[in-house]
């Protein structure tokens, strides 16, 4: 028999960062999650102020991929199924989105989901193969969730990403789906994963594979940060 995964805060916080190593340790960073609203019409992201240039940055390249396009807001609405209060208040950097609703501004665009990240630094000739802890591209959402990217860009069958999410996180109030499949591990705290309509309640080394058809969601209602490495393939748009 396999020994038991042990993920202490010392292997946690290698494999992930400084970051993960605070969050491991029962640092702070929780959310008031009576102070947020379920509904991502409604995620205004002002009281965040650390990451308002983060907002302002995602709001700058959502407006440049909608213009590249021809695309108003209204078009980008309808095809998006997101309204188009909650696509302008994103472009002028005042609210965030859900994963969810990310995910489908990107498919009504045909791009990934990865484009919307900010940009880090990296040397020009490994980074077609490698990423280092500090040149991650990340994304920062609703104030409870922090998602990086772990795979290079440059590479179109597979991601990997590292999500954090603060107590109350979630992917977004609905279900959603994409093509191709997807896996993850539970690095640190726990996980409530929808499948189609079906809850499983994840754990610390638990992990999980389906098809990204099937409608999903998931949320961390613990009191501790979650630590997921989620895989994708091919890359969801």
């Amino acid at each position: 028999m396999q020994p038991p995964l042990n993920y202490n805060e010392q292997n946690l916080g290698e494999a992930l960062g400084n970051g993960a190593r605070d969050l491991s340790a029962g640092g702070s960073g929780k959310v008031n999650t009576k102070a947020m609203n379920e509904q991502e019409e409604q995620q205004v992201y002002g009281v965040v102020k650390n990451d308002k240039d983060g907002l302002t940055k995602l709001g700058t390249r959502l407006r440049t991929l909608r213009k590249e396009r021809k695309l108003s807001i209204r078009d980008l609405s309808e095809a998006a199924g997101v309204s188009t209060g909650m696509i302008s208040q994103i472009e002028r950097g005042n609210a965030s989105p859900s994963l969810r609703s990310l995910r489908m501004i990107g498919a009504a665009m045909h791009v990934p989901v990865s484009i919307f990240f900010s940009p880090m630094a990296a040397a020009p000739e490994e980074g077609k193969y490698i990423v280092r802890r500090n040149a991650r591209q990340l994304l920062k959402l609703s104030g409870s969730v922090m998602k990086e990217l772990m795979s290079p860009s440059t590479l179109e069958l597979l991601e990997i990403f590292h999500v954090t999410l603060q107590p109350g996180g979630e992917s977004g109030p609905e279900p959603y789906s994409h093509a191709g499949e997807k896996a993850g591990i539970i690095i640190s705290g726990s996980l409530e994963l929808w499948l189609d309509g079906t809850l499983y309640q994840l754990e610390q080394g638990d992990t999980c594979q389906f098809q990204g058809s099937i409608p999903h969601r998931y949320c961390n209602r613990g009191d501790v940060a979650t630590n997921v490495i989620w895989v994708l393939t091919p890359p969801s748009v």
